[in-house]
């Protein structure tokens, strides 16, 4: 593993649960997988924040946890919360075009790099006679 140039800040919220994140790069484009299984697409919000960071956040409630308000549970594994993570990324990202699909479980995003070309832009000259 090399050393990360990339950051990630985590927050649980509530009875919360973090989904796994991995951040990696495969030629000109920057990919963030995370794994979130049995959660809802629609529950799933996906944001450009500022500094060059990504904000994946979300919920995850059982299915009429609201209707039954007298359950009392012996053992409880299934995960239900809030998280959010912000993912910070090199300056060459272009969030802008940025690109996600959920499939199975795990929610792609693919972030290219910017061309060199569009970090420059040329200066015009002002030529003053003296």
């Amino acid at each position: 593993m090399m050393p990360s140039v990339f950051e990630t800040q985590m927050r649980h919220l509530g009875n919360g649960f973090m989904p796994s994140v991995d951040v990696s790069q495969e030629g000109d484009t920057y990919l963030i997988e995370a794994d979130i299984p049995q959660m809802n697409p629609k529950d799933i919000s996906l944001q450009i924040g500022e500094n060059n960071t990504v904000i994946l956040s979300g919920e995850m409630s059982t299915e009429n946890e609201v209707e039954k308000t007298d359950k009392q549970y012996f053992h409880r594994e299934r995960r239900t919360g809030s998280f959010s993570r912000v993912i910070q990324l090199p300056q060459d990202a272009d969030l802008e075009s940025a690109t996600s699909e959920f499939s199975k479980g795990t929610l792609l995003v693919s972030i290219p790099k910017k061309s060199e070309q569009s970090n420059k832009r040329l200066i015009d000259i002002q030529i003053k006679e003296a």
